[in-house]
């Protein structure tokens, strides 16, 4: 059986945001535009990454400090996974 990985992923995300940062001129993006995204649960680990940074409190494992995104675009966020867990997700309007 597979090892769970789901506890990686806040690394994997800052991780994912400090190299798509450093790395967006060569791109042609601007690293000052970054911006993160996600639905329900990956909303929820945009948020959480988004204040994190903010904060200073993001932690990497692939070194550096992790940058403060330009936004932070969530679609049904699971902010709080006992609340849905226990009752669901709401979907006004449907």
């Amino acid at each position: 059986m597979a090892e769970s990985t789901w506890d990686s992923a806040p690394d994997d995300m800052a991780c994912a945001l400090a190299w798509t940062t450093q790395n967006a001129a060569r791109f042609g993006g601007d690293p000052q535009r970054v911006v993160i995204a996600g639905q329900s649960a990956g909303g929820n680990l945009a948020i959480n990454l988004g204040y994190g940074a903010a904060s200073g409190q993001a932690q990497s494992g692939c070194g550096g400090q992790v940058p403060v995104p330009a936004a932070v675009v969530v679609y049904v966020p699971v902010v709080d996974p006992q609340d849905a867990y226990n009752y669901g997700v709401p979907m006004p309007g449907l």
